[in-house]
């Protein structure tokens, strides 16, 4: 973080290199496959919003998105995540602004609600918002999480997941009687 105000211009050269990198990349692989989607992981904010601000974002981010986006979508790529960590909500519109179609993991302990964010981006691919730690809990905290994926699948454009992986608190009971509730929603 020093780096952004010590050597900006090192920060930029560093990005710079690996937007060139990963064009490169997959510009050599996508000849050979296809993929559905590129999932561009870069955990930028945490509990509280973005560890930079969204005006930094946008002067040092958002130029080499860009350029990966346009130029990932010559080589027929679609569709774009975003994995970053804790409250991303300041970022949105510019993800989206990007060519970003879907985020992940919404983690529900930063405070982001998939329900409201649905609201508000219809358009926007949400992965994740269930409330891992209600899986610990019991079967009324169960069977909440449980509705909000019923109400998100109806509304289209969710995939249901909890944020990263479950917590070892979680009783295997519990874990079970989750997945079968969440099998009976996805009709499985």
């Amino acid at each position: 973080s020093y780096l952004l105000y010590d050597d900006f211009e090192l920060a930029e050269e560093i990005l710079d290199f690996f937007t060139d990198y990963y064009i490169a990349l997959y510009t050599q692989l996508l000849k050979h496959i296809h993929i559905d989607f590129v999932l561009i992981w870069e955990d930028m904010c945490f509990k509280n919003g973005p560890l930079i601000s969204p005006a930094m974002f946008r002067r040092l981010c958002m130029p080499r998105y860009k350029r990966f986006v346009a130029a990932m979508r010559k080589l027929d790529v679609e569709r774009f995540v975003v994995d970053t960590d804790g409250n991303c909500e300041q970022l949105i519109d510019d993800f989206l602004d990007i060519g970003i179609n879907g985020i992940y993991p919404f983690e529900v302990a930063a405070g982001m609600d998939v329900e409201a964010i649905r609201q508000r981006y219809p358009q926007l691919v949400i992965i994740g918002g269930i409330d891992k730690r209600m899986l610990a809990r019991g079967k009324a905290e169960i069977d909440a999480q449980v509705r909000m994926v019923e109400r998100m699948l109806g509304k289209g454009g969710y995939l249901p997941c909890v944020d990263h992986a479950v917590t070892p608190d979680v009783p295997f009971r519990n874990y079970c009687y989750f997945r079968q509730e969440i099998k009976k929603v996805l009709r499985l």
